[in-house]
């Protein structure tokens, strides 16, 4: 049943090529490659330079009609970012994004594929999720930045704690 679900999808090196992101004969020598190496399509692609990571999202998002989401562009909303803790974050490749107008939280995933990965997303973020497509490492970057946000605003709450140690520390109450 599976094998024929992925017969519906339009082939991601086709994709590649009628974009113009690929050229049919660097599809075919890496379709070639692929064979002896095992490794995916787009993965493959990305290694021997014939293609950016961007340009496979933008196919995947394509291939499995989901929205393509430029982590480069697109502003994210670190509250709906800071609902996923970056380790899990880095473990499922994604991103919260933002709330849509429906309520659902858009999440940008570097691999749409993985659905036991989007039902664990679905079971940890507790909001009903819409599922979109980045480029690997802009999603590592951009929980990098949600990282370094996060830390960030922690830090207002250590400028309060200094301000208590250097000052009169016989009065302090702690609770």
């Amino acid at each position: 049943m599976e094998a024929a679900h992925h017969r519906l999808w339009p082939a991601l090196g086709a994709l590649l090529v009628r974009s113009g992101a690929l050229t049919p004969e660097k599809l075919d020598e890496a379709v070639a490659a692929q064979r002896d190496s095992g490794m995916r399509l787009g993965e493959l692609l990305v290694e021997r330079g014939f293609v950016t990571r961007a340009a496979v999202a933008r196919a995947l998002a394509e291939q499995h009609s989901l929205e393509f989401v430029d982590l480069s562009v697109t502003p994210i909303d670190h509250g709906a970012a800071n609902l996923l803790p970056s380790t899990l974050a880095r473990r499922y490749g994604a991103v919260p994004v933002r709330f849509l107008e429906d309520g659902a939280l858009l999440v940008a995933v570097s691999d749409p594929t993985n659905v036991i990965h989007a039902d664990d997303l679905r079971l940890a973020l507790g909001v009903p999720i819409r599922v979109g497509v980045a480029a690997a490492d802009a999603v590592t970057a951009a929980i990098t930045r949600a990282d370094a946000a996060e830390i960030e605003g922690d830090d207002d709450g250590l400028d309060e704690l200094d301000t208590l140690t250097t000052g009169d520390t016989d009065n302090v109450v702690l609770q």
